[in-house]
């Protein structure tokens, strides 16, 4: 197999596809141009990835800093390599509404289950006892 580019032009993305160096770059590029701002931040990546999920949902575009940066932990800070969402300026009022009310607790009325009369704590949408889903 050869290849028509050289192998140091080529760089592996989030993604797993592997694109051309100079292109990589301008799909970037943009990103990096305009004002972002961190709508949240967590020293786990799956926590971060989740807010990026909720935030996608809603419309809102956003990024990942320091994504790959763990790798850095113990020459550099760990809190510095956190990972960062983060959104344009234009979206941040939005986004950081979004996931504040995403991480508020939410006082759910306790419910009792129509088939075996178990009561079940708010945040469970099915019985622990018997399987039912809470009435609507």
């Amino acid at each position: 197999m050869t290849l028509e580019v050289a192998p140091e032009t080529w760089t592996r993305r989030q993604a797993g596809s592997w694109l051309p160096a100079r292109l990589n770059e301008k799909l970037f590029q943009g990103a990096m141009e305009r004002q972002m701002k961190t709508v949240y931040s967590a020293s786990n990546i799956s926590l971060v990835s989740i807010f990026q999920g909720i935030l996608a949902g809603y419309g809102i575009r956003c990024w990942i800093k320091n994504e790959f940066l763990c790798a850095g932990i113990g020459e550099i800070p760990p809190i510095e390599c956190w990972p960062l969402l983060c959104v344009d300026d234009d979206d941040f009022e939005e986004a950081k509404r979004i996931v504040d009310d995403a991480l508020s607790d939410k006082d759910l009325p306790v419910w009792k289950c129509d088939a075996c009369g178990e009561v079940i704590e708010g945040q469970f949408t099915e019985c622990w006892n018997c399987g039912k889903r809470c009435p609507l």
